[in-house]
């Protein structure tokens, strides 16, 4: 975050991890080693999907510097998305996280910050349980899809929603392979027969597969827009239920607490629309989007891209961030 990078004392300023193991939870948390330098706040960040889950580098590198600020930082582990997995189980497990952190800190300002996919895990965590949305005093969604179908049409066939129009761009080779591996695209199914569409779904081979399981062979890979709608619709009920369950979009205008958007413009992963969509169904009176042309999902673009945008917009960029992190310190 700019204003504590070039702030030497910030920089200067020690923090204290504690790792904690409870049943049913593992997670982290940060403070300041000073407790006179707490400000009073503390936040919950849930981690995307990322094999190192809570333990990710730069998710920690964040908690750090939110800690050197003045917060209490409370970072779980979510064994779902470490396994690139979104669904009830997820839902679940975040919704058990936030009830500890609630839990710990009664009397403190409390925020949320979820990224990516693990958007969707948030929202649904905290619609599940009305108390505890009316105890999240600010909401942070970085990078955030709105429809999780959208999504999926963008990540299998490259095209995504702005406004009226249908827009192509390239996705990026890793999510798409995530896909095609049935990870970001996570199958409600037993873990067995998930296991067999995966493998078939790889090969390109559906030979073996009942006539159920060919229809979602057939949609995981297509990448003929104009097929989607029909091969999605022939999809199991309670996948399409489960896609309509992960929306972020349909939970987004029951979040009435201040909420910020940020979504990084050179977003190849999740294009940067989504979050202009959720900024305009967001149900909060005091709402913030905002989005830097300096970084490429949630890390600066390479050093070659960089040097291709111009210099006006370089310091745009930088000054766009800058003043995200000015809400989120005064959030």
């Amino acid at each position: 975050m700019l204003s504590v990078l070039f702030n030497a004392d910030y920089i200067k300023k020690p923090v204290i991890k504690q790792v904690f193991n409870e049943p049913g939870i593992s997670y982290d948390l940060y403070r300041p080693a000073d407790s006179s330098d707490e400000n009073g706040k503390a936040i919950f960040l849930l981690h995307g999907m990322i094999e190192a889950g809570k333990n990710d580098p730069e998710l920690v590198n964040f908690a750090e510097i939110l800690s050197k600020t003045g917060f209490v930082v409370f970072v779980p582990l979510n064994k779902g998305l470490s396994q690139f997995q979104i669904g009830h189980d997820e839902v679940g497990e975040a919704r058990g996280a936030l009830q500890r952190f609630n839990e710990l800190f009664p009397d403190k300002r409390k925020g949320v910050m979820s990224f990516c996919y693990s958007n969707g895990v948030l929202a649904a965590a905290c619609e599940s349980d009305e108390k505890l949305l009316k105890k999240v005093d600010f909401f942070i969604f970085w990078g955030s899809y709105s429809s999780l179908l959208d999504m999926t049409l963008f990540n299998l066939a490259g095209y995504y929603k702005a406004g009226d129009k249908l827009m192509y761009s390239e996705p990026d080779a890793v999510v798409k392979g995530h896909y095609l591996a049935q990870k970001y695209w996570y199958l409600p199914y037993p873990s067995g027969r998930r296991e067999r569409i995966l493998k078939a779904v790889i090969k390109g081979d559906p030979s073996g597969l009942s006539a159920a399981e060919i229809k979602t062979f057939r949609f995981l890979r297509n990448i003929d827009y104009i097929k989607f709608d029909k091969y999605y619709s022939e999809l199991p009920g309670y996948c399409r239920e489960w896609v309509e369950y992960m929306a972020v979009d349909k939970r987004i205008k029951n979040i009435k607490a201040r909420t910020i958007f940020i979504h990084n413009y050179f977003d190849s992963l999740v294009p940067y629309n989504e979050s202009e969509k959720l900024f305009a169904l967001s149900g909060a009176s005091d709402k913030k989007i905002y989005m830097p042309a300096a970084f490429q999902h949630f890390n600066r673009i390479s050093a070659e891209a960089f040097g291709r945008i111009s210099l006006v917009k370089r310091l745009k960029a930088f000054i766009v961030y800058y003043f995200f992190t000015q809400s989120v310190l005064s959030a």
